[in-house]
């Protein structure tokens, strides 16, 4: 595939920034007059109005083949017509807000430039980022020239001249070498299962730019497969970014909420695969299990207990603060337990706090560590814990 220019000249960025800020996802609805359904009920409803009985049938036929997981079936039959392709994307309104909200955050102090949609569908997502950010080039790739042809007739009714559709494999498609994207995006596009997921992931990850983001929003249903994309983003040379990803809630189609979590990434060369203890903590708040615990001020003994039930544990740092006027000794120290941080206070006057995070926000804990340390410098001795 050879690169092409596609953003507007610098003049037309200055009319459009505006637009950057504030097009929302109920704009797209409006100018694409794309149909929010909240209910399959109301969804068969309009398709019975819309087209004959016969139609209809071949269309329930279709759907049944999704519980089948033959995605490629479903997908050839309603992508062979526009309007018909409009229509079965209003049942993915809901999921498509939960991802551009996610992507909106992870963009709010970045303008990409070059966006890269891969398994793109119909060029629903694809043709809202184009209206997002106008001074962007955007290619959409997908695997079914049926959903390529229909993602170019929404960009041309759109009026869409910053954005790119071609027929692609995610595994194999290839650009010019000069082509490099500051954002990658899969939704509900790889093979999470296959043996082909780190041929895709790495694929992809040649295709991001040193410090470009890549967001996968996938079907990743149950831990097995969860633990299986982490490490497959390791052995693509992808490293998962947990402070920007994260758990996504959407309704399907029956009224189901959905959780699943949403993975951002990086490549740059000098960060580490993540640690098993660091993905684990990072799933373990779809439960929200320990995720913001704090026990202090009339819950010693729950913490001293917790404390020491909690095992295996390393210290990672600590301090000990000998008070000048002799009034005590007080312990401050962070400590890890498999995919948890740990920090605890305690005196030898009775006084106990614990609070507990998943490890992948032990961050969190820095300006307590350094607060404290400035603090307590002021009025007792201070010694590291080795």
């Amino acid at each position: 595939m050879s690169g092409t220019n596609l953003a507007p000249t610098s003049g037309d960025c200055i009319n459009k920034w505006i637009t950057v800020n504030t097009y929302c996802l109920q704009d797209f609805l409006e100018e694409t007059k794309l149909k929010r359904f909240e209910s399959l009920h109301q969804f068969w409803r309009e398709l019975d109005s819309k087209y004959p009985p016969q139609k209809v049938k071949e269309l329930e036929r279709a759907y049944a083949k999704l519980e089948d997981n033959d995605e490629a079936g479903f997908y050839a039959t309603i992508f062979s017509d526009y309007e018909l392709a409009l229509t079965f994307s209003g049942l993915r309104i809901s999921l498509c807000q939960a991802v551009i909200d996610w992507i909106l955050v992870c963009l709010s102090e970045s303008n990409p430039q070059k966006i890269l949609d891969a398994g793109c569908g119909n060029g629903i997502l694809t043709c809202f980022l184009a209206k997002r950010f106008p001074d962007a080039t955007i290619i959409g790739i997908d695997i079914s020239a049926e959903g390529i042809e229909q993602a170019r007739k929404l960009a041309l009714n759109l009026s869409l001249t910053n954005i790119k559709f071609e027929v692609g494999d995610i595994k194999d498609f290839s650009f010019d070498a000069t082509d490099s994207f500051d954002l990658i995006l899969s939704v509900a596009a790889l093979e999470v299962t296959s043996p082909f997921l780190i041929k895709q992931l790495h694929n992809l990850g040649k295709h991001l730019s040193e410090d470009g983001l890549m967001l996968n929003f996938e079907k990743l249903s149950n831990p097995q497969i969860q633990k299986y994309f982490v490490q497959a983003l390791g052995e693509s040379g992808i490293c998962a970014d947990l402070e920007k990803s994260k758990w996504l809630s959407y309704e399907n189609a029956d009224g189901d909420e959905i959780h699943l979590p949403a993975f951002a990434s990086t490549k740059k060369s000098d960060q580490e695969p993540i640690s098993n203890d660091l993905a684990q903590s990072f799933l373990l708040t779809e439960f929200n299990l320990l995720s913001s615990l704090d026990l202090s001020f009339k819950q010693e003994a729950l913490s001293e207990l917790l404390f020491n039930q909690i095992n295996p544990k390393q210290l990672v740092r600590g301090y000990k603060a000998g008070f000048n006027d002799g009034s005590g000794t007080y312990w401050f120290e962070q400590w890890q337990s498999g995919p948890f941080a740990l920090l605890y206070e305690h005196t030898n006057q009775g006084y106990r706090n614990l609070r507990i995070l998943p490890l992948y926000l032990a961050a969190n804990f820095d300006q307590i560590f350094e607060e404290w340390l400035d603090q307590t410098a002021k009025y007792a001795d201070l010694e590291q814990i080795k």
